[in-house]
C-alpha cells in the first residue's frame, strides 16, 4: 500500500483557498517561513517556525487518534534539539531517513486503524462506497489534522479510495490508502499554523484550532482532546475565560504529567541518561538506582510545577521523594517499596532542596569523582541563565581519574593559569559547596582523607558553605525566577525569546511575583499572552 499512500499525498494538497497543505513532506520538509523584514519591537511576537511533531509528541498523538500504544517512534533517529529542549523549530528538520520511517509507520497504523471500529463507522452498500468513504475520513481527517476540514480536501481522498476500489482493491483496504496517505501528509506531521500574507510581520491571532493545538501540545504534548475542539468548532476557545478554565482544567488533568516528563526532565535531567559512573569506583551504582534518582526529581519538581507551593522553595525544600533503594542510598530509613513517597527530611539526612539530590549530583560528575567545574556551571547555566564563557583552546582538563590532593587543592592549582582563572571564579565556588556529595550524590566529610571545605563566594560577593546556604543564594538571586520564566516561556512556544520579548518577560516574572510563585499562574499567563495566543509572517 506505501506506493499509493504515497502517491495520493498529493491529493491532500488540493489547489484549494481552505487548504493549508504544505507540500509532500519528503526530504527535509520543514517549511520556511517566508522572508520580509519584522519590525522587532517590544510588541512583536516573534515568528514560530512551522515544525513537525517530534517523537513524544508523536508516539502521544497516534495513541489519542488511533489507540496505538507501540511508541512507533522509537524507531525513529533522534530528535534534534536546541536550547535544552526538543521542541524548538528551527532544529525539528525531516531527513531522507526520518521520512522513511514515517512512511512505515504510517502504513502499519493504517493497517490497525481499518480494524478500529471508531474509526471504520460504516459499511458501503453496492453502490455507495463514495458516500461510506467520506463519513469515515471527514471526522478522521479533522482529527488527525487538527482543524476544520475543506470539504474539497475529504472529496480528494474519497476520489483515492475509489480509484483503489476501481482497481480491484477493497474497500477497507482502499481506505488504508487514505489513511496512510493522511498520516503522511505534513498537515499530519506538523504544527501547521497559516499566514493570510506570509511577508507580513503585523501580529494576528491564531484561529481556534492552532490555539488548541498550541495548548495541548505545550501541556500534553498530544493532540486536543474532545472538550478542545469543541470549544474550537464553535470559535469560543480564544474567548480569555474560556481559554483560562480550560488552562487549569487540563493542569489538573493527569496528562499534565507531560509538564515533568518533558520540560522539567529535559530542563534538569538531561544529562543523567548519558552519566556512566566507574563500576569499580561506585559498584553499587545500577540502571535501577539511576532510575530512582530520575523519579526522586520528577516527583519533587513536579510537586512544584502541578502543586500550590512556591517554585523558589524547590531550593531548600525540607522534604523529597524516595523509594527504599534511593532511601538506603541515601542512608535515611523508614521507607519502603519501589515507588517514591514523600519523606520529610531533618538536618541529620545533610538533604534539602534541588542540589542535594543524587540525580543533579551524579550527571555532574565524571566516571571516577566529582567535578566541581560541571557541578558549579550547571547551577549557573541552568538554574540562573548565566553560562560562564567557554573555555578558551589548548586548555588543559582536570584528569578523570582521582590524583593526590582535594579538588579544591587541584583547582587552586588549575587557576594558576590567568586563561583559565575568569570563568572558574565563577564555577569553583559553587561547586565546592557541594563537594560534602560524592559522585553519587551520597554524604561524605573527607576528600582523599582531608577536610572538605565547602565554602565559596558568589561573584556579588554573597560568601555560602555547603549545600544548604549555596541554595539560599540561589533561591534569592533574581536571576532564578527570570532563568524558570525564561525557560518555561521557550518550551511553551518552540522558539527562544527575542530581544523584543524581554518587556513580556519582566511582565511575566512580576505577575509570577505577586502570584506567590505558583507555576500554574506562570503557565497560565504565559498561555494568555500574546506571544502565545498570536503569530505573524516574517522570519
Amino acid at each position: 500500500m506505501a506506493t499509493l499512500a504515497s502517491a495520493a499525498l498529493f491529493a491532500c494538497a488540493p489547489g484549494d483557498p481552505e487548504s493549508s497543505s504544505l507540500g509532500d513532506g519528503r526530504g527535509d520538509a520543514r517549511p520556511a517561513v517566508a522572508g520580509g523584514a519584522a519590525g522587532k519591537t517590544a510588541d512583536d511576537v516573534g515568528a514560530v517556525a512551522i515544525r513537525r511533531l517530534n517523537a513524544v509528541e508523536y508516539d502521544n498523538t497516534v495513541m489519542d487518534l488511533l489507540g496505538d500504544s507501540s511508541h512507533p517512534a522509537s524507531a525513529f533517529p533522534p530528535d534534534d534539539g536546541a536550547y535544552g529542549f526538543t521542541n524548538i523549530g528551527q532544529a525539528l528538520t525531516i531527513s531522507p531517513l526520518l521520512f522513511e520511517q514515517y512512511e512505515l509507520s504510517a502504513s502499519r497504523l493504517a493497517e490497525k486503524a481499518i480494524t478500529n471500529p471508531d474509526i471504520m463507522i460504516c459499511e458501503p452498500a453496492a453502490d455507495a462506497s463514495d458516500d461510506c468513504a467520506a463519513r469515515i475520513l471527514a471526522p478522521f481527517l479533522k482529527r488527525a489534522w487538527r482543524r476544520r476540514v475543506a470539504p474539497s480536501e475529504v472529496k480528494a481522498l474519497t476520489a483515492v479510495v475509489a480509484k483503489a476500489i476501481a482497481e480491484g482493491v477493497p474497500f477497507a483496504d482502499a481506505v488504508q490508502v487514505a489513511i496512510e496517505a493522511a498520516l503522511l501528509s505534513p498537515n499530519f506531521l506538523f504544527h501547521v499554523e497559516t499566514d493570510p500574507d506570509p511577508t507580513q510581520t503585523a501580529p494576528h491571532p491564531l484561529d481556534d484550532y492552532e490555539l488548541a493545538s498550541r495548548l495541548s501540545y505545550f501541556l500534553w504534548n498530544t493532540m486536543p482532546d474532545d472538550a478542545l475542539f469543541a470549544f474550537a468548532d464553535v470559535g469560543k476557545l480564544s474567548e480569555p475565560r474560556v481559554l483560562e478554565r480550560q488552562v487549569r482544567r487540563m493542569l489538573a488533568d493527569s496528562r499534565a504529567s507531560a509538564l515533568i516528563d518533558n520540560f522539567a526532565s529535559q530542563w534538569l535531567l538531561h544529562g543523567l541518561d548519558d552519566s556512566t559512573p566507574d563500576p569499580a569506583s561506585f559498584p553499587t551504582f545500577d540502571e535501577d538506582l539511576r532510575s530512582s534518582m530520575a523519579g526522586e526529581t520528577k516527583a519533587f519538581v513536579g510537586s512544584f510545577l502541578l502543586g500550590d507551593q512556591a517554585l523558589p522553595d524547590m531550593l531548600d525544600a525540607g522534604f523529597t521523594f524516595l523509594n527504599a533503594r534511593l532511601a538506603a542510598h541515601y542512608g535515611i530509613g523508614g521507607v519502603s517499596g519501589s515507588e517514591v513517597v514523600r519523606v520529610p527530611l531533618d538536618a541529620a539526612s545533610h538533604r534539602g532542596g534541588l542540589l542535594t539530590q543524587a540525580s543533579i549530583l551524579t550527571m555532574t560528575s565524571v566516571a571516577t569523582r566529582t567535578s566541581v567545574v560541571r557541578r558549579g556551571e550547571w547551577v549557573l547555566s541552568e538554574l540562573l541563565c548565566s553560562p560562564p564563557p567557554a573555555p578558551p583552546p589548548n586548555v588543559p582538563a582536570l584528569p578523570v581519574a582521582v590524583s593526590v590532593g582535594t579538588m579544591r587543592q587541584r583547582l587552586d592549582e588549575h587557576r594558576k593559569d590567568p586563561a583559565c582563572q575568569s570563568c572558574h571564579t565563577q564555577m569553583d565556588p559553587i561547586g565546592f559547596a557541594l563537594e560534602h556529595y560524592d559522585a553519587l550524590g551520597r554524604w561524605r566529610d573527607t576528600d582523599q582523607g582531608s577536610p572538605i571545605d565547602a565554602t565559596g563566594k558568589m561573584a556579588s560577593g554573597r560568601a555560602f558553605d555547603g549545600a544548604d546556604e549555596l541554595a539560599k543564594v540561589v533561591k534569592s538571586d533574581p536571576r532564578f525566577i527570570d532563568c524558570v520564566t525564561r525557560k518555561l516561556f521557550t518550551y511553551a512556544l518552540g522558539r527562544v525569546p527575542g530581544s523584543y520579548d524581554e518587556r513580556r518577560l519582566k511582565g511575566l516574572v512580576a505577575a509570577f511575583a505577586k502570584q506567590g510563585y505558583r507555576t500554574k499562574e506562570l503557565v497560565v499567563n504565559i498561555i494568555g499572552s500574546d506571544a502565545f495566543r498570536m503569530r505573524r509572517g516574517g522570519n
